[in-house]
């Protein structure tokens, strides 16, 4: 569960490094905000599957912010979610 929560937002990094190296995206602050919101679930998930951490895991960083989806057993991305809401 801990590794669940330390990994939901990895897709970050490889976004922010990027933006490292391309001023115009670093410097605008709104622009790098909406394409981490919308493509670090992607990139998250693409990573840890390509990295083999097993299933369970590999989904929470492309699923954590999906409040609608329907399971038949609570896994680490309910509780992501949960953590999401409280925090």
């Amino acid at each position: 569960a801990t590794l669940a929560g330390m990994m939901h937002l990895i897709g970050v990094l490889p976004i922010l490094t990027y933006a490292e190296d391309h001023f115009e995206l670093l410097s605008d602050a709104v622009s790098l905000n909406h394409v981490i919101d919308r493509i670090h679930p992607i990139i998250g998930q693409k990573l840890l599957t390509a990295w083999e951490f097993p299933e369970m895991l590999a989904k929470v960083p492309g699923e954590f912010q999906n409040f609608e989806r329907q399971v038949d057993q609570a896994d680490y991305v309910d509780l992501v979610q949960v953590a999401t809401v409280h925090s």
